[in-house]
This record gives structure tokens, sequence and C-alpha cells, in this order.
């Protein structure tokens, strides 16, 4: 059995570094060292072993002993322990249902004041994590007890490739907008909550994860100059439990860092399951967010956002449904979401809007599949001071804040009960929606028809 778990193992580590340039660890001048981690028998101290006759007894100490490009092997078992690692290893465990890394009673925070359960760290560190459950909950009775299951800073990379990461929340349940960003799934970089301001970056490929059963977002790439590509994970949220703001996954950019903002690669990923419970605010005590379906002044959770610019970030492939709004952009204040490509994404079911953009310019947003099933299904009134009153919000794509300049073409949308597909609001301008697939109002509305525009764009070609 165990010889089948290590086999399985390596062929994941393979897969892993098909993803990205191998490290130093493997070149042919050097074989690196492996070092075996079992809780029992009595460890040896030292470099080679099995999972009968290991090298350490836990995971921290073999990441200390070990020299850069080593190779540690987890074996089957639950290691309730705190991970910081800052030289380049690979790190391979027995499978998620085999090995686990469980939050311990209490976590140390680090230098950004952050209680994480794995951190990497390092410019010149390049770690592989593969074959792991990394789980909370967090300490009992804490408040923001855990902030990221895994977090990559000060300019590290990261592959992590084919973990499950789950429960990464407070015990019970509460409410971290307080902070800002915490009980996460994976972190990539971290900036200052209140202000914005870019702390350290970071760059990842995450592939092949499952993340569920979080408190806040499962993915968040943030900081100027933060890196990642984001493919084939499956993240689920933990629904109308949540106490606080969630989203699937975030890439943030904030102002005044926008020259160099976070861009990632998200493609071929599913994310379904965040959703707010109606009229619980999800915001802070001192800035209240209701949920609920007014897209300009009450709060969602989104299945993948993108905050601010992000030239050269591509949303891709992805299927999205099941959350309050599948996915979008959305301006940081005087910074609005731009350079981002959104394209041949299925999007469909979200409660309140399907894509969805505020304060959003120079985006393509192409290709894309848009549909609703429940024949009765409609986007919320819009209300007074809304810029789309006395309208009503579409379940299809929606275009808010002022949204300028953007390309919408070649979309398939096709909602319901709904009066037209495409909404664009009053201040909405130069944008184009141009041989879309349209339908409304249960196939009675079609084409150009079936787009409201209340500003100065050009809708043309449309069917």
């Amino acid at each position: 059995m165990k010889r089948k778990i290590l086999v399985s193992s390596l062929l994941v580590l393979v897969f892993a570094l098909s993803l990205v340039a191998p490290q130093t660890a493997f070149a042919k001048s050097q074989s690196p060292q492996v070092y075996f981690v079992a809780s029992s028998p009595a460890a040896s101290g030292h470099s080679g072993g099995s999972c009968s006759s290991p090298s350490f007894s836990t995971i921290q100490p073999a990441v200390s002993a070990a020299s850069p490009s080593s190779i540690i092997f987890v074996c089957p078992g639950t290691y309730q322990e705190q991970l910081t690692i800052g030289k380049s290893l690979t790190l391979i465990g027995s499978g998620p249902s085999e090995t686990t890394i469980l939050a311990p009673s209490s976590l140390t925070a680090d230098s950004f004041g952050l209680q994480n359960i794995v951190e990497i760290t390092g410019p010149a560190t390049q770690v592989t994590l593969t074959g792991f459950t990394i789980s909370g909950p967090g300490p009992a009775g804490v408040v923001c007890s855990i902030v990221f299951a895994i977090f990559v800073s000060e300019g590290a990379t990261a592959n992590i490739v084919g973990n499950s990461i789950a429960h990464i929340e407070d015990n019970p349940i509460s409410d971290c907008n307080t902070v800002g960003f915490g009980d996460a799934g994976i972190g990539v970089g971290w900036i200052n909550p209140s202000t914005g301001a870019s702390l350290t970056n970071g760059h990842a490929t995450i592939a092949l994860n499952s993340i569920y059963d979080d408190q806040g977002n499962g993915l968040n790439i943030l900081g100027a100059g933060s890196t990642a590509t984001i493919v084939g994970n499956t993240l689920t949220g933990i629904g109308s439990e949540a106490l606080s703001y969630q989203n699937g996954m975030e890439v943030d950019t904030f102002p005044p860092y926008s020259t160099s903002p976070a861009v990632a690669t998200v493609s071929w990923n599913t994310v379904t399951g965040y959703d707010c419970s109606v009229g619980t605010n999800i915001g802070t005590p001192a800035a209240p967010y209701l949920c609920g379906g007014d897209l300009e002044t009450q709060e969602q959770d989104l299945g993948i956002i993108v905050f601010g610019p992000s030239t050269g970030t591509v949303v891709s492939n992805n299927n999205v449904y099941g959350n309050d709004a599948g996915l979008g952009g959305s301006s940081v204040g005087p910074a609005l979401a731009s350079g981002v490509t959104y394209s041949q994404n299925n999007v469909y079911n979200n409660r309140y809007d399907n894509l969805f953009y505020y304060g959003a310019t120079n985006n393509k947003i192409v290709q894309n599949n848009v549909f609703v099933s429940n024949p009765a299904a409609s986007g919320a009134p819009c209300q007074s001071g809304d810029t789309c009153y006395p309208y009503s919000y579409t379940l299809g794509i929606d275009l808010m804040g002022g949204s300028t300049n953007n390309l919408i073409s070649n979309n398939r949308v096709t909602v319901t009960a709904d009066s037209y597909a495409i909404l664009l609001d009053s201040l909405s301008s130069g944008n184009l929606v141009t041989h879309n697939t349209l339908s409304a109002d249960n196939g009675a509305i079609t084409g150009n028809a079936a787009v409201k525009d209340l500003g100065t764009d050009t809708v043309v070609g449309n069917y």
C-alpha cells in the first residue's frame, strides 16, 4: 500500500514540475537529498529512510534541517503544526485523503501580523507543495484565527498542486471583515486592508486543488507585482452560513499601485456556493453592506472578481454557477477595472447576476456562454438613485458605474423573465456591443432589442 502511495505521489510531482520551470534541485550535476516524515516509529534525524524508518516525526524540523532543493516525503497521518518555508524545497504528501496538515491550537503571527498555517517566503524561494489536506478550523473562540491556509510572500514562488484546503474558518464561524481578507484558502501577496497599500508580493501556480468550506475567500492574488496561474481548481463556498463577505477568487490591485498590477491567468476552474444570506450585513459595523440583489447599493458574493486595473489578466474557460454573481470586474476608488480578457466562460444560474462590471474600462468580454434555467428568474429592480432606475438589472450582462470602452462580442446570453440580456447604465459610454447571440423574455426578444442601453454606446449586429 505504501509503495502505491509513493508511486502516485511521484506522478503528481512530475505533473507539478511540468507547470513551471524546473528548480535547481534537479540540475544534472546534483541529486536532491530526500527526507521522510512519519509520526512513528522513532525518527533518525538524518536524510534517507522510508515511512517505516523516517527522518523526522513532524514536518517543520524536516524543513529546517533540509538543504535547499531537497525533497520531503510526508507519510500518511495528521500533522498538527504551523509551517514556515524559506528555502527551495519539494514537499510531497501521500495524497489529500492520507496526509493532513491541521491548524495547531495556537498560531504565531508572521512579520505582517498574519496567522497562516503554511507560509512560503523569500525572493529566492521556490516550493512545490502537493498531496496534502490543509485544514482548520482555528482555535476555539478566537476571532479571525487564520488568515490563510497557504500564504506566499516576499517574492517567493510556489507550485501548489493537487491539495485539498478546507475549513479555514473560526470555531465557531465569525465575521472577519474587521481585519479584511481573513480566513481564506490561499493568499499570494498582501496589502494593507485599510489603505490598499501593497506590503508584499508572491508568485504561484495553483492547479488541481479542491478548496471548500472556508469562511472567507477561496483565493486572493494581492499586491503590486503578484502573479498567478490558477488552473483546474474546484472552489466551493460556505454559502449562506457565512457571516462576512466572501468570493471564490479575487485579483486585487489598489491605487496608487496600478503601475505594477497583480496579474493572473484563471482558467478551467469550477466555482460555486458563494452566496450570502439575504438581509445579513456582510460588511463591517462601520460600513454595513446588506446582502441583496441591488447591484449598486447592496452586496453580493462573487465567483471570480478582478478589482482595479489588471492589464494582462485572462479569465477563461471557467465554470461558474450557484453564486450571488458569477464573474466580473470592479473599480477600486478612482482605479478602474481594466485590461482584462474574460472569454469562453460558462456562467449560469447565479442568483443576482451572471456577468457584472462596475467602473470597468478597456476590457474584452468575448465568447462567453451565459444562461438562466429558471423561467421565472429575473434581475432585481433598480432603486431610485441607481444609474439604471427605473429599469431592472438583468441576469445576463450588466455594465454599471460608468463603464467605458469595453468590447462585448460573440457572447451567447440567454435569460428568461428579464426583458433584456445586456444592460448598460446611464453613465456608460463608448462600449461596443456586437455579434452577440441574445435571447430575453423567454425567447420573445432577441438581437439588438435584447440590449438596454441607457448610455451612449454602440449596439450593432447582435442576433
